[in-house]
């Protein structure tokens, strides 16, 4: 039987763990301390598998049938959810990793040992000032020459051409 959102909100812990099934694979998973999570079950490549879509009710009933559906059309495709889930986390922590300020400490601790403590400093102040603010989080392969422009702009209108240039 399919689970509404009056069920979903009214089902209660117990003491084991309870596995309360929405059809085709999905199901909300209630454990004892009282958390809801859903799970999608299912078969790659024959051999069962299962992940989840998240705690309820940060991710609703209509949310998670939405995620079911999505994964079995990547089955349907001869792909593996679970794997496409893994890469794009991946691809994430990897965007993290090379965010224009992650880069730009990688930077700071070279040129420690290279320049003076003022120097750096000097260098380090400028960038929080007048780059860090808009590109910080910013992938270091996804800043293009219009984002840097008005950066550039600002500096030249503080009255520090040079330091523009």
């Amino acid at each position: 039987m399919k689970l509404n959102d009056t069920k979903c909100k009214n089902l209660k812990p117990t003491d084991k763990t309870q596995k309360v099934s929405d059809g085709d694979g999905l199901y909300l998973m209630v454990y004892p301390h009282g958390s809801k999570i859903w799970q999608f079950m299912y078969s790659y490549l024959g051999r069962r598998q299962t992940i989840s879509f998240g705690k309820y009710p940060a991710i609703s009933l209509s949310e998670a049938r939405r995620l079911r559906i999505e994964a079995r059309e990547q089955l349907a495709k001869g792909l593996n959810p679970s794997a496409i889930r893994k890469s794009k986390k991946k691809a994430q922590a990897q965007e993290l990793e090379n965010s224009f300020y992650q880069v730009a400490l990688r930077w700071k601790s070279t040129k420690a040992a290279k320049v003076s403590t003022r120097t750096l400093d000097t260098a380090w102040k400028r960038l929080e000032r007048y780059i860090l603010p808009t590109l910080k989080n910013i992938p270091i392969d996804k800043i293009t020459r219009q984002d840097l422009l008005p950066l550039l702009r600002a500096v030249e209108m503080d009255c520090k051409r040079e330091l523009a240039k």
